[in-house]
């Protein structure tokens, strides 16, 4: 949970980055929308703001915390309680008809001002709103991020991006073949400008999916097994991978951790023979 001392001094921006639920798109630019409370286990509206709270100090003795509700109704000129979540019986009247108005694209929040230090922490509170780039979740509807999260994000895609390329430059045009194929392009009849310029196309759309295959440290015992797949010395029945009789694996990963065990030293050995010849 967000505190006061987290968000002064900072610029917060909120941006919806799921499509609508029903509608399945997007919010256009010339539309709103009215962010209201979700509800807790209690049935009571999540407010994100917390209450006095008694600690032990480094000395021993007890001392009060003060709460945000307690500090923002000072700082807004409310009434003592006016920010507390009611009940049941009587609901709050000011969380019943709070909400936070999207305007425009990226809704730009002052971490100093307190109206919208109250608009910062109910926000960060309610369970479909990321708080921060990397605590993005597939249920996420929204995000609420400053612009220094932006920038570190931005960062790190960018050094995945340049150790990518590195990784690219250094391998062989068979290495990158045989990424191709393990990626569903059949590259073995490709020219090499043309399985450059595929793998490249990759590495700038997908760094990270790239660098997962390209750096496994099991990649040239994958694309072995997909090799004697496409020659025939290895067979799928039945969703297994054969050699004869004898089941491998019940998909690549498998099959190449079982053939290149020491227990199928001989297998290996009948494979070479079967591609070499000898």
């Amino acid at each position: 949970m967000l505190t006061l001392e987290d968000i002064k001094g900072k610029t917060f921006f909120l941006r919806s980055i799921n499509p609508d639920k029903w509608a399945k798109v997007r919010r256009f630019n010339f539309t709103s929308e009215d962010l209201g409370p979700g509800i807790d286990k209690h049935g009571l509206p999540v407010t994100g703001l917390t209450e006095d709270s008694m600690i032990t100090n480094e000395k021993g003795n007890k001392e009060v915390v003060k709460g945000t509700r307690g500090i923002l109704e000072k700082e807004l000129g409310l009434e003592e309680g006016q920010l507390k979540k009611g009940t049941l019986i009587n609901p709050s009247p000011f969380w019943t008809s709070f909400t936070v108005k999207m305007e425009t694209a990226d809704l730009e929040l002052n971490g100093d001002d307190p109206n919208d230090q109250l608009k910062i922490l109910f926000l960060a509170a309610q369970n479909n709103i990321a708080v921060g780039i990397k605590n993005r979740l597939s249920k996420s509807e929204y995000l609420l991020y400053t612009k220094e999260d932006a920038a570190k994000d931005s960062n790190k895609k960018k050094k995945v991006k340049r150790e990518a390329y590195r990784i690219f430059d250094e391998l062989t045009i068979e290495d990158k073949t045989d990424i191709l194929e393990m990626l569903g392009v059949k590259a073995k009849t490709l020219t090499v400008d043309i399985i450059e310029d595929r793998l490249s196309d990759v590495v700038e759309e997908s760094p990270t999916k790239f660098l997962a295959i390209a750096q496994d440290p099991k990649r040239k015992q994958k694309t072995y097994v997909r090799k004697c797949l496409d020659k025939g010395f290895l067979t799928m029945q039945d969703g297994a991978v054969m050699y004869g009789e004898t089941v491998l694996g019940y998909d690549i990963n498998s099959a190449a951790d079982n053939l290149f065990s020491d227990t199928n030293a001989k297998t290996r050995e009948a494979l070479k023979i079967q591609i070499t010849g000898k």
